[in-house]
């Protein structure tokens, strides 16, 4: 494999990763989001969501660098 698919599959399987372990703290009870008495939401590992979204964009944008590039690369011999 290539070097930029390995990092695009890194950054695919990055992002997938954040939203896992996002929804797997959301099942504990001492990490769920909760509202305090002066109404502001408080969840815990927010940072998660907005980061493994950008991870998938990076990671498929990389691939589909990779793949338009390849096609209009020249190979001299």
């Amino acid at each position: 494999m290539k070097k930029l698919n390995l990092i695009s599959l890194a950054t695919l399987s990055l992002g997938a990763l954040c939203f896992i372990v996002k929804m797997i703290t959301e099942s504990f009870d001492s990490t769920k989001s909760s509202i305090t008495s002066d109404g502001y939401l408080h969840e815990p590992f927010f940072f998660l969501i907005p980061m493994g979204f950008a991870l998938i964009i990076v990671g498929v944008f990389l691939f589909l660098f990779k793949s338009i590039s390849g096609r209009f690369s020249s190979k001299v011999k």
